[in-house]
């Protein structure tokens, strides 16, 4: 029989947990994990979550979230693509006549972001270059920074404390604040924000208050960790208000040296964090003595879908003025003809026959789009074909700002 591919409803919910299982899980015994995941509804709702079955057996999954995405200072409705999997005894299986399973419902989980007039889709790719087959391009820009303690710049950090349930509220307004101002970065709900505490963050949650009844100017989420037989302190998610708030955020990490080795966070990639250390050498040959360690490294992955509403949505610099025509070769064959016009920092689209100025596949696009890169980096790396060189500036704009860097996990 062909695959048959639909939504679940909550009578399927179990089923959806089964297939998760056998997707992913080393035993069966981790069943009531994924049926608790399922079941909270803290990330997803009835309708999002796909189950593929062929023969009566559910052989893979996919989960579509809705979410909201900010970039260059708007809001877009964007897909959260999760779960992704196929069962361990249907990989690479698939009859001669018809797709990949994993194919199949990335196809469907793309109509269904289409359906329901979401601009973006984002995921975080285990393969990247298996998802560039469906138009998903690199778009944040991450480094894992391995600081030891002894090096971090001592200070007042007076204000910071144990979070409570009553900050929630605070908490939320603050994650806001910082998606707002970030780029490709997604807003938070309280059930998200729960949900991943309750399952995965597994340590505690501290925030920093520095007037008594004032705001909450930055939050940071610690686990222990261990590497190389040493204990560290572990980031998994902090947000700041301002410079000030994060070099609090590094003095509170200093003094806990007498508990552990080096603290383990994740910036973004244009954050260059051995400059505010004590010993700013990242070192190019083995050292005696104490310095930080940097691994950039590539996480989110984002297709624009609605490529007029994006641009026209974004928030420009207001000194550049041009024009660009610009064709996007999609993956499913169409090729989106565009004339884009800047002028006060903002475009204006229009879909066109002209002949373009630049050529570039979804996958390119969607980097140049969120400013992962530049147009002039694509152009020097010879993956993206230039027809008119002075237009570049135009597209350039797209990377002035804050590096894609998303806080939010899924």
């Amino acid at each position: 029989m062909s695959l048959e591919l639909r939504w679940a409803a909550e009578a399927d919910f179990d089923r959806v947990a089964e297939a998760r299982l056998r997707c992913y899980a080393a035993s069966p015994a981790e069943f009531s994990k994924y049926r608790d995941n399922i079941y909270s509804g803290q990330r997803a709702v009835i309708g999002d979550h796909l189950l593929a079955e062929r023969d009566g057996q559910a052989v893979g999954t996919a989960t579509s979230l809705s979410m909201t995405m900010w970039a260059r200072g708007s809001a877009f409705p964007a897909q959260g693509v999760a779960d992704v999997g196929t069962v361990k005894t249907h990989r690479r299986g698939g009859k001669s006549n018809e797709r990949g399973i994993a194919s199949q419902v990335m196809n469907e989980l793309l109509r269904k972001a289409r359906e329901r007039g979401q601009v973006v889709s984002a995921l975080m790719p285990f393969r990247a270059s298996f998802y560039e087959h469906f138009g998903y391009g690199l778009a944040e820009r991450r480094t894992e920074w391995v600081v030891p303690l002894s090096i971090l710049p001592h200070g007042d950090f007076t204000g910071f404390r144990y979070a409570t349930s009553n900050d929630d509220a605070q908490l939320i307004a603050a994650r806001q604040r910082l998606a707002e101002r970030g780029q490709c970065d997604f807003q938070r709900t309280i059930e998200t924000w729960r949900f991943h505490r309750e399952k995965f963050w597994n340590g505690f949650d501290m925030v920093d208050q520095p007037k008594p009844g004032g705001p909450i100017e930055s939050y940071i989420h610690i686990q222990d960790i261990k590497r190389d037989d040493k204990t560290m302190v572990r980031v998994v998610d902090r947000g700041a208000d301002s410079f000030a708030a994060f070099l609090r955020q590094l003095h509170f990490l200093a003094s806990l040296r007498d508990q552990y080795s080096a603290a383990v966070m994740y910036l973004p990639g244009d954050l260059d964090l051995n400059r505010l250390l004590k010993e700013v050498q990242i070192p190019h040959r083995p050292v005696e003595h104490a310095t930080a360690r940097a691994y950039p490294f590539t996480r989110m992955q984002l297709r624009v879908l609605d490529h007029k509403r994006f641009l026209e949505g974004l928030h420009l610099p207001k000194n550049v003025t041009g024009k660009a025509t610009v064709a996007i070769k999609e993956t499913e064959g169409e090729l989106n003809t565009l004339r884009i016009e800047l002028s006060d920092g903002r475009m204006t689209v229009t879909k066109t026959s002209d002949a373009p100025d630049i050529e570039v596949t979804d996958v390119q696009w969607a980097s140049i789009a969120t400013g992962d890169s530049s147009a002039t980096t694509l152009a020097r790396l010879n993956l993206i074909r230039v027809r008119n060189a002075s237009v570049l500036p135009v597209l350039d704009s797209l990377s002035v700002g804050p590096v894609p860097f998303s806080n939010q996990h899924f």
